[in-house]
Protein backbone atom coordinates (compact mmCIF):
# COMPACT_ATOMS: atom_id res chain seq x y z
CA UNK A 1 0.00 0.00 0.00
CA UNK A 2 1.08 3.41 -0.88
CA UNK A 3 3.30 5.95 1.98
CA UNK A 4 2.88 9.28 2.73
CA UNK A 5 5.88 11.75 3.13
CA UNK A 6 5.62 15.04 4.90
CA UNK A 7 8.65 17.12 5.31
CA UNK A 8 8.03 21.09 6.96
CA UNK A 9 10.89 22.93 6.47
CA UNK A 10 11.67 26.15 8.16
CA UNK A 11 14.40 28.70 9.76
CA UNK A 12 15.80 26.92 13.12
CA UNK A 13 12.94 25.20 15.48
CA UNK A 14 14.21 25.75 19.35
CA UNK A 15 15.83 22.86 20.72
CA UNK A 16 13.38 22.63 23.10
CA UNK A 17 10.19 22.26 21.26
CA UNK A 18 11.69 19.94 18.58
CA UNK A 19 10.72 16.55 20.30
CA UNK A 20 7.31 17.51 20.97
CA UNK A 21 6.82 19.03 17.36
CA UNK A 22 7.42 15.93 15.82
CA UNK A 23 5.43 13.61 17.84
CA UNK A 24 2.68 16.71 17.40
CA UNK A 25 3.01 15.54 13.98
CA UNK A 26 2.57 12.57 13.58
CA UNK A 27 -0.48 12.48 16.34
CA UNK A 28 -2.48 14.97 14.62
CA UNK A 29 -1.49 13.33 10.91
CA UNK A 30 -2.45 9.92 12.01
CA UNK A 31 -5.50 10.75 13.86
CA UNK A 32 -6.88 12.15 10.95
CA UNK A 33 -6.37 9.41 8.78
CA UNK A 34 -7.94 7.20 11.39
CA UNK A 35 -11.12 9.90 11.07
CA UNK A 36 -11.44 9.78 7.27
CA UNK A 37 -11.35 6.02 6.92
CA UNK A 38 -7.57 4.87 6.42
CA UNK A 39 -6.25 3.36 8.66
CA UNK A 40 -2.35 2.67 8.31
CA UNK A 41 0.33 0.23 9.23
CA UNK A 42 2.84 2.23 11.29
CA UNK A 43 3.86 6.09 11.43
CA UNK A 44 7.47 7.77 12.52
CA UNK A 45 8.15 11.36 12.92
CA UNK A 46 11.61 13.04 12.61
CA UNK A 47 12.82 16.54 13.76
CA UNK A 48 16.13 18.54 13.39
CA UNK A 49 16.97 22.32 13.96
CA UNK A 50 15.10 23.30 10.57
CA UNK A 51 12.68 20.72 9.56
CA UNK A 52 9.56 18.28 11.07
CA UNK A 53 9.25 15.26 8.85
CA UNK A 54 6.22 12.23 9.47
CA UNK A 55 6.49 9.07 7.30
CA UNK A 56 3.17 6.90 7.51
CA UNK A 57 3.35 3.69 5.95
CA UNK A 58 0.57 1.33 4.76
CA UNK A 59 -2.50 3.99 3.60
CA UNK A 60 -5.17 2.20 1.60
CA UNK A 61 -5.31 4.11 -1.87
CA UNK A 62 -8.93 4.81 -1.08
CA UNK A 63 -11.14 5.64 1.25
CA UNK A 64 -14.15 2.16 2.04
CA UNK A 65 -17.54 3.20 0.67
CA UNK A 66 -19.99 4.13 3.56
CA UNK A 67 -23.63 3.07 3.72
CA UNK A 68 -25.53 4.94 6.38
CA UNK A 69 -29.17 4.51 7.01
CA UNK A 70 -31.07 8.05 7.40
CA UNK A 71 -34.46 8.06 9.26
CA UNK A 72 -37.33 9.98 7.69
CA UNK A 73 -40.79 10.79 8.78
CA UNK A 74 -43.59 8.58 9.45
CA UNK A 75 -45.75 7.19 7.10
CA UNK A 76 -48.68 9.53 6.06
CA UNK A 77 -46.89 12.56 7.85
CA UNK A 78 -46.85 16.22 6.21
CA UNK A 79 -45.94 16.53 2.42
CA UNK A 80 -43.43 19.32 3.69
CA UNK A 81 -41.82 16.85 5.80
CA UNK A 82 -42.01 14.35 3.36
CA UNK A 83 -40.03 16.43 0.99
CA UNK A 84 -37.83 17.74 2.81
CA UNK A 85 -37.00 14.63 3.87
CA UNK A 86 -36.00 13.38 -0.08
CA UNK A 87 -33.98 16.79 -0.43
CA UNK A 88 -31.74 15.66 2.28
CA UNK A 89 -31.35 12.53 1.54
CA UNK A 90 -30.99 12.94 -2.20
CA UNK A 91 -34.00 10.60 -3.31
CA UNK A 92 -36.09 11.41 -6.43
CA UNK A 93 -39.19 9.68 -4.96
CA UNK A 94 -40.60 7.94 -1.67
CA UNK A 95 -40.48 4.64 -3.80
CA UNK A 96 -36.36 4.54 -3.37
CA UNK A 97 -37.09 4.29 0.54
CA UNK A 98 -37.67 1.56 2.61
CA UNK A 99 -40.38 1.28 5.71
CA UNK A 100 -39.08 0.50 8.97
CA UNK A 101 -41.75 -0.02 11.48
CA UNK A 102 -41.09 -0.14 15.48
CA UNK A 103 -42.75 0.75 18.54
CA UNK A 104 -43.94 4.24 17.22
CA UNK A 105 -45.18 3.49 13.98
CA UNK A 106 -44.17 3.03 10.45
CA UNK A 107 -40.99 5.11 9.30
CA UNK A 108 -39.29 6.09 5.97
CA UNK A 109 -35.33 5.28 5.99
CA UNK A 110 -33.30 5.96 3.29
CA UNK A 111 -30.08 4.41 2.75
CA UNK A 112 -27.47 6.22 1.43
CA UNK A 113 -24.30 5.24 -0.32
CA UNK A 114 -21.13 7.44 0.22
CA UNK A 115 -17.97 6.41 -1.94
CA UNK A 116 -15.11 6.39 -0.89
CA UNK A 117 -12.08 8.71 -2.19
CA UNK A 118 -8.89 8.50 -3.45
CA UNK A 119 -6.32 8.97 -0.51
CA UNK A 120 -4.63 11.67 -1.93
CA UNK A 121 -7.46 13.83 -2.44
CA UNK A 122 -8.39 13.05 1.43
CA UNK A 123 -4.40 13.77 2.39
CA UNK A 124 -4.50 16.92 0.51
CA UNK A 125 -7.10 18.25 2.28
CA UNK A 126 -5.83 17.02 5.86
CA UNK A 127 -2.88 18.73 5.78
CA UNK A 128 -2.92 22.30 5.49
CA UNK A 129 -5.72 22.40 8.14
CA UNK A 130 -2.85 20.71 10.40
CA UNK A 131 -0.13 23.17 9.45
CA UNK A 132 -2.60 26.34 10.25
CA UNK A 133 -3.53 24.36 13.28
CA UNK A 134 -0.51 23.14 14.55
CA UNK A 135 0.40 23.25 18.16
CA UNK A 136 3.41 25.20 18.62
CA UNK A 137 3.92 27.06 22.06
CA UNK A 138 5.31 30.49 20.43
CA UNK A 139 4.61 31.08 17.17
CA UNK A 140 5.53 34.08 14.91
CA UNK A 141 4.09 35.94 11.16
CA UNK A 142 6.86 37.04 9.12
CA UNK A 143 7.08 38.90 5.64
CA UNK A 144 4.03 40.98 3.39
CA UNK A 145 1.68 38.17 4.25
CA UNK A 146 1.82 38.82 7.97
CA UNK A 147 0.01 41.80 7.46
CA UNK A 148 -3.26 39.87 6.02
CA UNK A 149 -5.53 38.22 8.23
CA UNK A 150 -5.61 34.93 8.61
CA UNK A 151 -2.08 34.45 7.77
CA UNK A 152 -0.05 31.69 8.45
CA UNK A 153 1.67 31.35 11.83
CA UNK A 154 4.71 29.19 11.98
CA UNK A 155 7.81 28.76 15.26
CA UNK A 156 9.96 30.26 12.66
CA UNK A 157 8.99 31.27 8.90
CA UNK A 158 8.12 28.06 6.74
CA UNK A 159 10.48 28.19 3.18
CA UNK A 160 9.17 24.74 2.43
CA UNK A 161 6.75 21.84 2.16
CA UNK A 162 7.31 18.44 0.94
CA UNK A 163 4.17 15.99 0.40
CA UNK A 164 4.29 12.76 -1.57
CA UNK A 165 1.90 9.75 -1.69
CA UNK A 166 3.09 6.47 -3.57
CA UNK A 167 4.52 2.68 -3.27
CA UNK A 168 8.14 2.74 -2.07
CA UNK A 169 8.85 1.08 -5.21
CA UNK A 170 7.81 3.63 -7.79
CA UNK A 171 7.79 7.48 -8.48
CA UNK A 172 5.35 9.11 -5.87
CA UNK A 173 2.49 11.72 -6.81
CA UNK A 174 2.82 15.17 -5.20
CA UNK A 175 0.13 15.56 -2.72
CA UNK A 176 -1.24 19.01 -4.12
CA UNK A 177 -2.01 21.68 -1.58
CA UNK A 178 -0.96 25.07 -0.84
CA UNK A 179 -0.14 26.90 3.22
CA UNK A 180 -0.42 30.86 2.43
CA UNK A 181 1.64 30.89 -0.85
CA UNK A 182 4.21 27.66 -0.37
CA UNK A 183 3.33 24.84 -2.63
CA UNK A 184 3.85 21.46 -1.48
CA UNK A 185 6.40 20.13 -3.78
CA UNK A 186 8.55 16.76 -4.53
CA UNK A 187 12.02 18.67 -3.59
CA UNK A 188 13.72 19.26 -0.49
CA UNK A 189 16.59 20.57 0.87
CA UNK A 190 19.89 19.93 2.49
CA UNK A 191 22.51 21.61 4.95
CA UNK A 192 22.42 25.54 4.83
CA UNK A 193 26.28 26.00 3.84
CA UNK A 194 27.12 22.28 2.86
CA UNK A 195 25.01 20.85 0.54
CA UNK A 196 22.37 24.03 -0.08
CA UNK A 197 20.68 22.89 -3.44
CA UNK A 198 17.48 21.40 -3.60
CA UNK A 199 16.85 17.96 -3.96
CA UNK A 200 13.97 15.97 -5.76
CA UNK A 201 12.49 13.55 -3.61
CA UNK A 202 11.92 10.14 -5.72
CA UNK A 203 10.30 7.94 -2.64
CA UNK A 204 8.13 8.28 -0.56
CA UNK A 205 9.31 6.53 2.73
CA UNK A 206 11.92 7.83 4.72
CA UNK A 207 13.75 4.73 6.53
CA UNK A 208 16.33 6.37 8.70
CA UNK A 209 17.55 10.72 8.79
CA UNK A 210 20.49 10.55 7.22
CA UNK A 211 22.44 12.40 4.17
CA UNK A 212 21.40 10.65 1.35
CA UNK A 213 21.96 11.52 -2.74
CA UNK A 214 19.19 13.52 -4.57
CA UNK A 215 17.06 10.01 -5.98
CA UNK A 216 16.06 9.87 -2.06
CA UNK A 217 14.15 12.32 0.26
CA UNK A 218 17.10 13.24 2.96
CA UNK A 219 17.01 14.34 6.40
CA UNK A 220 20.07 14.95 7.60
CA UNK A 221 20.90 13.61 10.56
CA UNK A 222 21.23 16.24 13.87
CA UNK A 223 24.77 13.45 14.73
CA UNK A 224 26.34 14.71 11.75
CA UNK A 225 25.12 18.11 10.48
CA UNK A 226 23.17 20.66 11.79
CA UNK A 227 20.44 22.05 9.00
Amino acid sequence: MPDLLLELFSEEIPARMQAKAADDLRRMVTDKLVAEGLVYEGAKAFATPRRLALTVRGIPARQPDLKTERRGPKIGAPDAAVQGFLKATGLKSLDEAKIQKDAKGDFYIALIEKPGRAAIDVIAEILPVIIRTFPWPKSMRWGARSAKSGSLAWVRPLHAVTATFGLETEEPDVVKFSVDGIEAAQTTYGHRFMRPARSRCAVSRITRPSCSTPRSCSIPSDARIRS
